[in-house]
């Protein structure tokens, strides 16, 4: 008799224990709202009771950290995908983010416009959170330079600049690795291509 209460009580345990056991729902967040190429990037899992995390970063690299830690190194929209676990069974989640590239630094510019020869020119820029880019153009010929107009961004992987005091414009897109950018340059008087090299 004793030893069916013991089994019992057992098997009692066992039942309560599996039922306060739940399924994890899975669920992420991240450190920011603007994704920029070369810059890390700290998921967190917001998944209560999981024992287990799978992460797939979309660009062929994983995780099981519970909160890790990502860097993409080139642009475009990649699927982020979270499976947890425990012992009552698995969840899934996953996120689409788009990763921007960051143009700040020194770049070679060269254009080369209609009835003008190639000008090649130094382009410092600054990217901000917000998609705005200020910075500044200059030359040999030119080394008092001229800065980048106040409506100069970035948008995904395309990109606009002006120039302070001109109507020209210069339109184009960054390469996925973020190291060369090219386009168009428009103007009221002015029309050709440009080209820029990271430095």
């Amino acid at each position: 008799m004793k030893r069916i209460f013991a089994l019992s009580t057992v098997c009692l345990g066992i039942l309560l224990i599996s039922s306060c056991s739940k399924i994890p729902v899975a669920s992420f967040t991240m450190d920011s709202t603007v994704f920029k190429m070369n810059k890390p990037i700290a998921f967190t899992c917001q998944s209560d009771g999981s024992k287990d995390f799978s992460w797939d970063f979309g660009d062929g690299k994983k995780s099981t950290d519970e909160n890790p830690t990502h860097t993409y190194t080139s642009s475009g929209d990649f699927t982020v995908s979270l499976v947890v676990s425990n012992g009552a069974g698995s969840d899934s989640t996953s996120q689409i983010i788009t990763v921007i590239p960051d143009v700040t630094g020194y770049w070679l510019l060269s254009m080369r416009y209609s009835g003008y020869s190639s000008q090649s020119q130094t382009l410092t820029l600054t990217q901000h959170d917000d998609n705005t880019i200020t910075g500044r153009v200059s030359s040999t010929d030119y080394p008092a330079g001229n800065d980048i107009g106040p409506n100069s961004k970035i948008i995904g992987d395309s990109v606009m600049f002006t120039f302070a005091g001109s109507t020209t414009k210069l339109n184009g897109k960054v390469a996925p690795n973020g190291k060369t950018m090219s386009g168009k340059v428009l103007g009221a008087s002015v029309n050709g291509t440009w080209s820029a090299s990271s430095l």
